[in-house]
């Protein structure tokens, strides 16, 4: 009997590097699971996850990928790499939506329930909220003194939490 919350029927991916890696490699799976988003040097890929294979390639930037989210639909990708800008991609076509500008390397991305909001947080500690309507920032806050590593969104959508700095977590209300 599986331990509730533990992985009780595995799927077997794997996809191998032509090198060992010595940081967290981003990725981030669709909603409907049948597509996963995995972050490479200049790049992301869009695997099946069924037939393990990549079925589309995302950027071309310098630097590896530093954070991947898809958006509750499906249908929009959100990644950040070292050029400070997080982009937004359609996840059907490839296609760049927008480039957002940023002032610090954006290390974690999550969208909110609606997907009417994206949460970025950076290395300077900071958690920014863009809404993605209007593709602009529409809250900031230095939340830690060393960079930020974790956001949550409830289900509900109307709590946030972040983690970050020396071991600290902050959760908050939110609305959208």
């Amino acid at each position: 009997m599986p331990i509730p919350g533990s992985c009780s029927a595995p799927i077997d991916f794997s996809i191998a590097f032509s090198r060992v890696l010595k940081f967290t490699l981003p990725l981030a799976l669709r909603p409907t699971r049948e597509y996963l988003a995995t972050g490479r040097k200049g790049m992301f890929e869009l695997w099946d996850v069924r037939s393990k294979t990549a079925i589309r390639q995302f950027g071309d930037y310098s630097g590896w990928t530093d954070a991947i989210a898809f958006s509750p639909d499906g249908q929009t990708i959100a990644s950040s790499a070292p050029d400070n800008k997080i982009r937004l991609w359609n996840a059907q076509t490839g296609a760049e939506i927008r480039a957002l500008r940023v002032l610090a390397s954006v290390k974690v991305l999550v969208f909110s329930p609606t997907g009417a909001i994206l949460a970025s947080g950076d290395d300077d500690g900071n958690l920014h909220l863009w809404d993605l309507e209007m593709f602009e920032e529409v809250y900031r806050s230095k939340m830690y003194s060393k960079k930020l590593t974790a956001i949550a969104f409830s289900a509900d959508g109307k709590m946030i939490a972040t983690a970050g700095g020396s071991c600290q977590i902050h959760v908050c209300k939110f609305t959208e």
